[in-house]
């Protein structure tokens, strides 16, 4: 076996398992607000307590809270009608952790 089959052989089976992990963070609003919303939205530049860009903030879980329920959030995340972050978008997994939450009932706790 050549060394450049057994080398892409390896590749496959190492990315075979990527992805395929349920994700076991919990689908509840604190964890939600503060694990993802905060770092990625609630910066000093965007919507934060000092900058309100459109009105927003989610640096913290209050002002998180009351964001989710003016903006479709997970239409956002989505690039509908337009992306955010805009810089850099949240990961997919980030993604569906908030639209599994959406699908729960949207508790806020």
């Amino acid at each position: 076996m050549g060394k450049s089959l057994i080398v892409s052989l390896l590749a496959i089976a190492l990315g075979a398992g990527c992805g395929d992990e349920e994700d076991d963070r919990p689908a509840s609003f604190q964890y939600i607000a503060v694990a993802i919303l905060r770092p990625s939205c609630g910066t000093a530049s965007c919507h934060s307590e000092t900058t309100h860009i459109r009105d927003l903030q989610f640096d913290t879980v209050e002002g998180a809270w009351e964001a989710v329920n003016t903006v479709d959030i997970s239409g956002v995340l989505r690039g509908d009608p337009f992306q955010m972050p805009p810089d850099q978008p949240l990961p997919d997994t980030d993604v569906q952790l908030i639209e599994r939450w959406i699908n729960e009932g949207m508790r806020p706790n």
